[in-house]
Parts: C-alpha cells; sequence; structure tokens
C-alpha cells in the first residue's frame, strides 16, 4: 500500500499540475465516452436496424377512391348535414353551450329561410345577443365551431362602453345548414 502511494507521489511530481490536469481530463474523457457515447451508439445501430426492417418490408398498395356516380356523391354531401327534425335539440344544446361558457344570453332571434332552388339545404339563420366576457365569448365560439361543424359564424359585433368594462355587448349572427326535404 505504501509502494503505491509513493508511486502515485512521485507520479504526481513529476507530471506537475498541467499533467495532473490534462491526466483528469482523460479520465473525464473515458468515463464519458463509456457512459454517454457508447449508449448512444447502441441506440443508433438499433434505429438503423429497424429503419433497414421498415425499408426491407413490401410497400402497401394504395387503393384507389372507390368511384362514385354523381348523384351518390350529393347524397354522401347532403347526408353530412343534420336533418331538419332535430334542429330544437340542437338549439338546446346551443343554448347549455352558452350557458356553460357563462354567457347571459338576452333573447334570440331565429329565421328559417326556405330556398326554392336547392330544396335538400335549409338555412336556418340564428342572431344571439349576449353580454359576456371576451374570454367566454372566444371559448364559446370555440366550442361551438368544433360541437356544431355545420352552424357558421357569419358575424359579429362588439360593443363595450369603456376599456374597464368586464363584459361587452355582443351579437353573434350564426347560419346553421340543416339537412331538408329534398335530400
Amino acid at each position: 500500500m505504501t509502494q503505491l502511494l509513493r508511486t502515485i507521489d512521485t507520479l504526481r511530481f513529476w507530471l506537475g499540475t498541467a499533467g495532473q490536469v490534462g491526466l483528469l481530463l482523460m479520465v473525464l474523457l473515458m468515463l464519458f465516452g463509456l457512459l454517454v457515447m457508447l449508449p448512444a451508439q447502441q441506440k443508433l445501430q438499433t434505429l438503423r436496424e429497424q429503419l433497414d426492417w421498415m425499408q426491407a418490408q413490401p410497400k402497401a398498395q394504395a387503393r384507389p377512391a372507390p368511384v362514385l356516380a354523381e348523384t351518390q356523391q350529393l347524397q354522401q354531401f347532403y347526408a353530412q348535414f343534420p336533418p331538419q327534425d332535430s334542429l330544437s335539440e340542437r338549439l338546446r344544446a346551443l343554448h347549455q353551450l352558452a350557458q356553460e361558457s357563462d354567457m347571459d344570453l338576452v333573447m334570440g332571434d331565429y329565421k328559417l329561410s326556405h330556398q326554392r332552388d336547392n330544396t335538400a339545404l335549409q338555412r336556418y339563420e340564428i342572431t344571439l345577443p349576449v353580454k359576456a366576457r371576451y374570454g367566454a365569448l372566444r371559448a364559446f365560439i370555440a366550442q361551438a365551431a368544433l360541437r356544431f361543424p355545420t352552424l357558421g359564424l357569419s358575424d359579429i359585433s362588439i360593443k363595450r362602453d369603456g376599456i374597464q368594462d368586464d363584459e361587452a355587448e355582443v351579437k353573434l349572427s350564426y347560419v346553421w345548414l340543416l339537412r331538408g326535404d329534398g335530400a
């Protein structure tokens, strides 16, 4: 044991400060290589093997979309819209969403417009004057767009008396497209 200590002491004297720092850096780099670089190289090798395996797999042939007749395409398109008789429950859900978003519905103006040239779609116009905070308004508009894809925001007007007011008077105009009798 004393022989080892004398050898280390002699080596320290012989290397000097710069040599000791160099030796320490060399040991640290070896540890870095063993602890960091070796696992990273093994991971890289595994990923390369996975890539080679994936490239060797047969490619799936893309199936062409079935060609539908024009009338079938129109029927599929109109089938995406909710039926006109589901309007009352959808309005109830829209009002519930407004309440969940902390919006005060003052009243609503509802108008069904029949289109003579297209009986497959019906246009239902909704005007909602509300009092709401800006954050609640944004949340309501976003949630309504997500929950009801055939409900389109056609107009919005925001009136606030002053900068210090938390709530604003908002007029939301929506158009709800519904599947009519001719679909």
